[in-house]
């Protein structure tokens, strides 16, 4: 109950402090000017773009999963091949896809693809938050997802060289893209003030969920188009999405208020 007590009063000093920081405007009332200014804040806009890249890390993660199932060549297309063999009259191909596929991969193979990844974030995740002490958040968090972004968008290319191949740009994804979490917390502990960390947190972590839910229907509708036997489409797309993402992002984001060149004094001052 204490705990509770100190919480509470915690959070309505730091209320009342952002209060006495915020300019007081008459056409609107305080708590609609605070509300206001935070989300005009630097802070907040730090939160809004880790929201998206965590949107782009989920759509990097999962695409492949999707588009698996168009790029190679499904079990069913052999049997059928075999019937058209054995009964060229009375088989009919009005159900039959002409144009089933493109790698000939065993389902261990393609295990091998989707687990690869793992297998690297395993690696770097730990070590990130070490790095992140020393270099910055900023970089760190945007590095990783640049860096999985320009192997994703490889990804088409790198196929046709074989599974291996591919299984090892996945194991690289996965080096890369760990280091974004750990990174990012490391920044955001720096923007957030106290009562307010709880959020910012689970507005930017939230990308995540909406990249896993918005990425599936998206990557499966790009598979679905004739344009580069449809499939590629959603690693060329994810791929350049992040290199926009990434021009913002440097732009936005500084490893801590006292380097920002733009922040207002009210706010670096919370």
């Amino acid at each position: 109950m204490a705990h509770t007590l100190d919480n509470s009063n915690e959070h309505s000093r730091s209320f009342e402090k952002e209060k006495l920081l915020t300019p007081i405007n008459d056409g609107c009332d305080a708590d609609e000017k605070i509300f206001l200014s935070k989300v005009k804040s630097t802070r907040y806009q730090i939160a809004l773009m880790g929201f998206f890249g965590f949107f782009l890390i989920y759509a990097m993660r999962i695409n492949i999963s999707i588009a698996l199932v168009d790029m190679v060549k499904s079990e069913d297309s052999d049997s059928e091949n075999d019937v058209n063999q054995n009964c060229p009259v009375t088989y009919s191909q009005n159900s039959s896809n002409s144009d089933d596929g493109t790698f000939d991969w065993s389902s261990s193979q393609q295990a091998n693809v989707l687990g690869a990844f793992y297998y690297g974030y395993l690696i770097t995740q730990i070590p990130a938050g070490y790095v992140a002490s020393k270099i910055g958040g900023k970089h760190l968090y945007g590095l990783g997802i640049l860096t999985t972004g320009i192997l994703t968008f490889f990804t088409p290319p790198v196929s046709y060289l074989g599974v291996q191949w591919l299984s090892a740009l996945r194991f690289l994804e996965g080096m890369t893209e760990a280091v974004t979490y750990p990174s990012f917390n490391h920044l955001i502990g720096r923007w957030a003030p106290k009562f307010e960390l709880s959020v910012i947190a689970t507005l930017a972590a939230s990308g995540a969920p909406f990249g896993n839910m918005l990425t599936q229907p998206l990557v499966g509708y790009l598979c679905s188009l004739d344009l580069l036997r449809g499939w590629p489409l959603g690693f060329y797309a994810v791929g350049v999405l992040v290199i926009i993402w990434y021009v913002v992002w440097l732009f936005v984001a500084y490893d801590s208020p006292d380097e920002h060149p733009r922040i207002s004094e009210n706010e670096r001052n919370i």
